[in-house]
């Protein structure tokens, strides 16, 4: 039978039966998000996943569907969805603004805003350029290097450190976001042309952002502006600013890697918090708000174990 991949969600009881079922094969795996893993047999193996969505097992390999439906009796194999890349709204000289490590507990805020002119697009394309969630960290690794150079761009990071001083002061997470699109995308508009069209990955209705940059007495960019959701999957701009914004991430984890001497883990799962735990224990708790944000939930479990 040829090698297959069947996925089936599971409940509570489900699943403690299932890992209890398969628990005298279970093997380490240090997987973001995984509860259990195990190989059932040479051919085919099981990876249960947890989410704040619940559970899901995994099975891959030869007799996968046969073994799913011992849980499942609609268990059907996974039909692959084809990648297919973006396809960009407007192909002319714009700027666009996007950010990364909002959802993380460990590492800084980053927006980008860069200007792509559209003869450059082509390039863009012909390099893979596309939405970074659907690249993977080292194409990212790949491709930033080979257009970095060659456009105007405006990097912004909020430091763990600014961003707990800004939360400690009042500021909510959005509030950050808007005034860090804003100062980019001024910057950007400043070096090409007044009028170049600028799109921003839509984190919050537009009357919400300008009330925040109001809030804040900043000066606001306020014309020739549009918010999308998904935005750097329709403009390849913020494509590009997505892919350098990420670009920077990964280079400040790289970084925090080698200091630490520990991968520092993305995300907010279990994994991160012990993680966490672990940094504490060897460097202190002041030490660790160097490179976390506080105001996560993550914090006050590591806090107050």
């Amino acid at each position: 039978m040829n090698k297959e991949t069947v996925t089936i969600k599971l409940d509570e009881q489900t699943n403690i039966k299932m890992q209890d079922y398969y628990h005298a094969l279970k093997e380490e795996n240090a997987g973001e998000y995984v509860s259990f893993f195990s190989h059932i047999t040479n051919d085919l193996q099981l990876t249960i996943y947890h989410s704040k969505n619940g559970y899901k097992a995994v099975f891959s390999g030869k007799n996968a569907l046969e073994e799913a439906k011992k849980w499942d009796d609609n268990a059907l194999v996974n039909i692959p969805k084809e990648k297919v890349p973006s396809i960009w709204k407007d192909l002319s000289s714009q700027i666009g603004s996007d950010e990364v490590g909002t959802g993380d507990f460990f590492g800084p805020i980053i927006v980008c805003a860069a200007y792509v002119d559209s003869s450059f697009i082509p390039y863009l394309k012909e390099v893979g350029v596309d939405d970074s969630k659907k690249i993977t960290d080292q194409k990212i690794r790949e491709i930033v290097p080979k257009i970095i150079d060659k456009i105007v761009y405006k990097v912004h990071a909020c430091s763990p450190l600014k961003f707990n001083e800004m939360s400690d002061k009042g500021y909510s997470m959005n509030e950050i976001k808007a005034i860090l699109h804003n100062d980019a995308l001024i910057k950007v508009r400043k070096q090409v042309n007044a009028n170049t069209i600028c799109y921003v990955d839509q984190f919050c209705s537009p009357s919400n952002y300008y009330s925040y940059l109001r809030k804040y007495n900043y000066e606001s960019l306020n014309t020739n502006i549009i918010f999308e959701t998904k935005g750097e999957s329709h403009y390849p701009s913020v494509a590009v600013a997505s892919m350098i914004a990420r670009y920077e991430f990964l280079k400040w984890f790289d970084e925090m890697s080698i200091k630490y001497g520990i991968e520092i883990l993305k995300g907010a799962s279990t994994k991160v918090d012990e993680l966490a735990s672990f940094i504490v224990e060897k460097y202190g708790l002041s030490e660790l708000g160097k490179i976390v944000k506080k105001s996560f939930i993550n914090y006050k479990t590591i806090v107050f174990k």
